[in-house]
């Protein structure tokens, strides 16, 4: 049994699951899982940021994989295909290069999105929350111009590599000045609903 490839290839999975926006507790169990089925012992580590995977050879010999979580979103049509990656393994055991090859194929059929069609989804996002919070229809228009502003400076910071706590506490500031700004040209009469509402695309998981 070859534990250098099995071993990459259970870390590979998790990174992928880890980077789709999984949960830490979720690439931990796959991992573990995978490696269970092929009869290899394991200690699985996973923070939001960092993945360490461990196995002991037959001998005793640890062997030891570490991989850093870059800068990431939330994909949960990929979750759900690489979790049923993990669920294949488990149940129909592959030989390890046919596995691997499992996970290219898996890995091609993630889908991307237009960017229009990601600010749609700000927009329309902070829209149903500013409504779902109190706001009027105007205000949940603003609300879905804001979370529109949102997308714009995550995505704009993202490509400057800066750091996601910085990403947020700019985008929720910009955000908010937009908001109440709406609320003083008499656009909008609920600015706290603009402002919840927009906030809301921010929490993990949601876009």
């Amino acid at each position: 049994m070859d534990y250098n490839i099995l071993l990459d290839l259970a870390t590979d999975l998790g990174y992928e699951l880890a980077m789709c926006g999984a949960e830490t507790f979720r690439v931990e169990e796959s991992v573990s899982r995978v490696l269970s089925s092929y009869g290899i012992a394991s200690e699985v580590f996973a923070i939001p940021n960092y993945l360490i995977v461990t196995v002991m050879m037959e001998d005793g010999t640890p062997i030891t994989r570490m991989r850093r979580i870059g800068s990431h979103g939330n994909d949960l049509d990929a979750v759900e295909k690489f979790s049923g990656l993990s669920r294949a393994y488990c149940s129909q055991r592959p030989e390890p290069k046919e596995a691997q090859r499992w996970l290219e194929v898996t890995r091609a059929q993630r889908l991307g999105y237009p960017v229009p069609i990601i600010y749609l989804g700000y927009f329309l996002g902070a829209l149903g929350f500013g409504l779902l919070f109190g706001g009027n229809f105007p205000d949940g228009l603003c609300a879905g111009v804001c979370g529109v502003l949102v997308g714009l400076v995550i995505r704009f910071l993202d490509a400057q590599d800066t750091n996601q706590f910085f990403r947020t506490i700019a985008a929720s500031f910009l955000m908010a000045l937009l908001a109440y700004a709406f609320g003083a040209m008499g656009v909008a009469k609920n600015p706290d609903a603009i402002t919840i509402g927009a906030l809301m695309i921010l929490v993990p998981g949601l876009l």
